[in-house]
């Protein structure tokens, strides 16, 4: 329990904070992705209905 010990845990402790950084960047990534797509479909679906009417399904004048 002397030098070699101490010098191990060091290691791991100056590791764990790139390891929270890279995992926090990595999760903000991947709901900004996540969003993103989310956005996209949304997007779709409000173009859709927007082309359409709701109760006929028949395309608007601007379709014709």
């Amino acid at each position: 329990m002397g030098y070699g010990q101490t010098r191990c845990s060091a290691a791991i402790s100056s590791a764990l904070p790139l390891i929270l950084n890279s995992v926090a960047r990595l999760s903000i990534y991947c709901t900004g992705v996540w969003l993103l797509v989310r956005l996209r479909k949304l997007l779709d679906v409000e173009t859709r209905l927007a082309r359409e009417d709701a109760l006929t399904h028949l395309p608007n004048r601007r379709e014709f």
